[in-house]
Order: C-alpha cells, then sequence, then structure tokens
C-alpha cells in the first residue's frame, strides 16, 4: 500500500487508523503536510512540505516506524514553486524540511 500522509490529513484519516496497520502493509510514503485552510479548498496545489502544515507529521512518522517502516519517503510538490524552481534549492529545502520533522520523531 502507498500511505500518502496528505490524503490521510487532508480527508477522515485519524491517528488511531494507523493502528490497523500490520508491519509490511506500507510499501511507500508520500512525505507532505496540509495546509490549516478549510478540507473543501484543499487539492494538488495546496500540498506543502513536511513541517509547513497542520498535519502531525511526528506522530505519523513515530507510528510508521512502530510498525517497522523503514524505507524511503518522498515528497511531490507539484506547485510551481517547487517544480519550476532550481533543482538543487529546492531538494536542499525539502531535505532540510523532512529531516527536521524526522528528528523530531525520534526516527533518525
Amino acid at each position: 500500500m502507498l500511505f500518502d500522509c496528505y490524503y490521510f490529513w487532508s480527508g477522515l484519516g485519524k491517528l488511531e487508523d494507523l493502528d490497523a496497520v500490520k508491519p509490511g502493509e506500507i510499501r511507500h510514503v508520500h512525505f507532505l503536510d496540509t495546509p490549516d485552510m478549510p478540507r473543501e479548498l484543499l487539492d494538488q496545489s495546496t500540498r506543502v512540505p513536511p513541517g509547513d502544515g497542520v498535519a502531525p507529521l511526528v506522530a505519523i512518522a513515530q507510528k510508521l516506524a512502530a510498525i517497522g517502516y523503514a524505507d524511503p519517503l518522498s515528497v511531490g510538490l507539484p506547485m510551481p514553486t517547487y517544480s519550476a524552481g532550481d533543482p538543487f534549492a529546492v531538494a536542499t529545502e525539502i531535505k532540510a524540511k523532512s529531516e527536521a520533522v524526522m528528528k523530531k520523531a525520534g526516527v533518525i
């Protein structure tokens, strides 16, 4: 299963839902944050980097680690700020933000 933090938190997902996931069921994680805005206004263009939104990414990362997920995380940000930006600068920013959340979670 692909687990997408953005869709999980922008939908009706609850942290307790992750307790039902068994080790090995998640094969890939999209590590994105959700802005603080009404759910009805969210779409592909409102995805934000880890740590820039309101999703409980620290708790999500801890739950994923607890079920043994240790594979890569991917961050896909389709908005022009990122898709048209300098690839090295974008990668540097996203790496720093992602690692800050993962360090808070104690998973790196």
